[in-house]
């Protein structure tokens, strides 16, 4: 997959977790619109840079349910990111 890897601060005032949080997104930019290609991971850490990349770990959010009953799961996600030029 490729695309644009944007890593950006959120402001504890700004979203739920009342907390600053880091996340990392990756996007596809086109000439006439851009859009997220992945479901963003929070907290990223630079685990291990490669010869021709790094590994960049997190944890994805996912919502399930309607607005009665919700529940959020937290999965560890685990990018290995090759720059292109």
């Amino acid at each position: 997959m490729t695309g644009v890897l944007r890593v950006s601060d959120m402001d504890a005032k700004t979203n739920n977790f009342r907390r600053h949080l880091r996340v990392a997104e990756l996007w596809e930019v086109q000439v006439s619109y851009q859009r997220p290609l992945l479901s963003p991971i929070f907290d990223p850490e630079l685990l291990a840079t490669l010869e021709d990349g790094f590994l960049l770990a997190g944890v994805e959010l996912q919502a399930e349910g309607n607005a009665g009953f919700r529940t959020v799961s937290e999965h560890r996600q685990l990018w290995l990111c090759i720059p292109r030029t």
